[in-house]
């Protein structure tokens, strides 16, 4: 079309782009104009160049090939990089046909001054200007409300975009907190792809992502967040987010959904080294696995006597070498493409112990190592025995119920502990489930429900509540020797 042939004295700047702009993207370039955010740096035959100001200060540029009969448009917008026309453009266009300047940026000196008309006027720009005030408020409302995945503005964007979300591991355990980047590019109109670049998220943005579940987790994620890293100082609703750490308690339900939604990825090499902040990142496909990994060691023979060696097995049975942790921290374990729920950090002190190679055990410091383990530290952990260490099980062991009393010299009164004799192994409160006698190679199972029977009788004989979990019961000097009577006709043994 030669568009000099089809200037009207009265023909707008607007008439003839408005087919190169979407419908959002028009209503919101209004909002900007109506705002009065477009100021004219300078214009000339052939172009216009304006300042739009917002978040951030952009120049557009509105220029005429004589040679084309076309416009070239211009802005320095992220937007527009990833070849779109812009918010910013479409007010710079509203700005030419209120200054009446298109014939002379098509390089005509005629003014462009409308004639006077007997047809309707148009829209008064007080009622544009309140009808835009309105259009802000529902969007504000829609914002608060955490309903931006309903706006009717995504819905009509023929350009959605894609969210891509990387984990920095070396960040992550060195914070001991989850680092996540954020990653977008566009849907353009023949299928492919914008170059992928850093997401400046705010909540202004995730109304355009495509995907209704992808939206869902957006609002999430930036509800569920303690630290939000940017380059700017903004206001929360403009913020550009383009890294996140992820709160506490939270972090489980955040990394699924993305998983699950494909787009969770791992910083390989340079990118996660610089932290991530930079386009064109090195990502590779990450998984946020549904079954928890535990700790446990595995003991093998070895020529010169043992060596505990560390792994982590689930609920499938499965198993991994503790050398393919990457790092930890709160309940996660991180692997070459993968985080999972763990108990490592539960455990650092073994964990350590063994992370970088297995620990070697003389045949003559088995056994106290084993009891220590056992019946010393107690440890939760458990640990896969060779045949030459098995241990006989014993079930049904009868315990005899101790009684030891003790004077609380603050309350007046008798502090009781209760602990149970497993022929010559003592339990109490503190012990594991089983009991395990090195020399005999026995390990004895509890009687749980004998002992509790018999620490439900102790508090009965008692009228003070213990608030100390390491003392059974209290008794004042009144009920002392009553209790004392009544432990050994249940034939406990008694210290005091």
């Amino acid at each position: 079309m030669n568009a000099k042939e089809h200037v009207k004295p009265d023909l707008k700047l607007s008439d003839l782009l408005k087919e190169e702009f979407e419908s959002a993207i028009r209503v919101r370039g209004k909002d900007y104009f109506l705002e009065g955010r477009v100021h004219l740096l300078q214009s000339g035959e052939s172009f216009a160049q304006f300042k739009i100001d917002g978040t951030s200060s952009y120049e557009t540029q509105i220029k005429f090939d004589e040679a084309l009969e076309t416009f070239d448009l211009e802005c320095t917008c992220p937007y527009f990089e990833d070849n779109f026309n812009c918010k910013h453009l479409w007010a710079a266009t509203l700005e030419v046909d209120r200054l009446h300047i298109l014939p002379t940026i098509m390089g005509d000196s005629t003014p462009n001054r409308p004639p006077e008309s007997t047809e309707t006027r148009a829209t008064p720009t007080w009622q544009e200007m309140l009808e835009q005030a309105q259009r802000k408020i529902e969007r504000d409302q829609t914002y608060k409300s955490g309903k931006g995945t309903k706006s009717p503005t995504a819905e009509r964007n023929s350009n959605p975009r894609v969210g891509m979300y990387a984990i920095n591991i070396p960040s992550s355990i060195d914070r001991n907190l989850i680092q996540l980047h954020l990653y977008s590019q566009m849907r353009l109109k023949k299928g492919s792809f914008s170059t992928l670049k850093m997401a400046e998220l705010s909540h202004n943005k995730i109304q355009f992502y495509e995907s209704p579940e992808e939206r869902e987790f957006l609002w999430d994620l930036i509800g569920r967040t303690e630290v939000i890293t940017t380059f700017y100082n903004v206001n929360a609703a403009n913020s550009k987010i383009n890294s996140l750490t992820l709160a506490k308690g939270h972090a489980d339900s955040i990394l699924r959904k993305i998983s699950d939604a494909g787009k969770l990825y791992q910083l390989k090499g340079e990118s996660a080294r610089y932290h991530g902040f930079y386009d064109s990142p090195n990502l590779l496909p990450f998984e946020y696995e549904k079954e928890t990994w535990t700790f446990r060691f595995v003991l093998k023979k070895s020529e010169s006597g043992f060596l505990l060696h560390g792994e982590l097995g689930n609920e499938s049975g499965k198993t991994r070498s503790i050398d393919q942790v990457l790092g930890h921290m709160e309940h996660f374990a991180m692997f070459d493409g993968s985080i999972a729920r763990s108990d490592l950090n539960e455990h650092l002190v073994w964990y350590e112990l063994i992370k970088l190679r297995p620990l070697p055990l003389a045949e003559n410091d088995l056994e106290s190592f084993l009891d220590y383990f056992w019946n010393q530290s107690q440890s939760k952990i458990a640990i896969e025995l060779p045949p030459e260490v098995q241990m006989t099980e014993i079930v049904g062991a009868q315990p005899i119920p101790r009684i030891s009393f003790e004077a609380s010299k603050n309350r007046g009164s008798f502090a009781a502990r209760l602990s149970f004799d497993y022929g010559g192994e003592i339990a109490d409160a503190n012990s594991g489930r089983s009991i395990y006698n090195i020399a005999k190679r026995e390990k004895i199972i509890r009687d749980v429900e004998f002992e509790k029977k018999s620490l439900d009788l102790l508090r009965e004989m008692s009228s003070i509540e213990s608030e100390d979990t390491s003392i059974q019961a209290y008794f004042s000097n009144d009920e002392f020797l009553p209790s004392v009577e009544k432990a050994i006709a249940l034939n406990w043994q008694v210290f005091a």
